[in-house]
């Protein structure tokens, strides 16, 4: 027995990298995720979490959009030219310019669902960026 229910989300392994710059709240999704079955990884920045990404490619991203150094648009962009690992973006911004940029133009068509969720700040929304296979750039 692990010490909680079982449950339709539990995880098995998977590698999960959380980017986010607020240390509380980076450790509390990562003792979430841990305790559903994932293997949490935390990058504080946006330059942390492209240097984890080359170095071994998570199942996962759960990507802050205002970070230091590196933001999270810039991430999603890297990232991008070389996988099409899912992201899931974790952000205070609530205008609808920044909702619609996240999502790719696949999703943009179909007219994506936005849930509202109660993380840190009223206006906290999260959303998934891949809907369809973008293509990579090649090498």
């Amino acid at each position: 027995m692990t010490g909680h229910p079982p449950g339709p989300i539990a995880g098995h392994g998977e590698r999960i990298l959380v980017v986010e710059d607020e240390p509380a709240f980076a450790e509390l999704i990562a003792l979430w995720l841990e305790r559903h079955g994932w293997r949490p990884e935390i990058a504080p920045d946006g330059a942390h979490a492209l240097r984890a990404v080359a170095e071994q490619l998570p199942d996962l991203i759960v990507l802050d959009l205002g970070l230091p150094r590196v933001d999270g648009w810039q991430v999603i962009e890297r990232v991008r030219e070389e996988s099409l690992v899912p992201i899931i973006v974790v952000t205070a911004r609530g205008s609808e310019a920044d909702k619609v940029r996240g999502a790719p133009a696949p999703c943009r068509r179909r007219r994506p669902r936005w849930r509202r969720s109660s993380g840190r700040g009223s206006g906290s929304t999260a959303a998934l960026t891949r809907c369809s296979s973008p293509t990579p750039r090649s090498t």
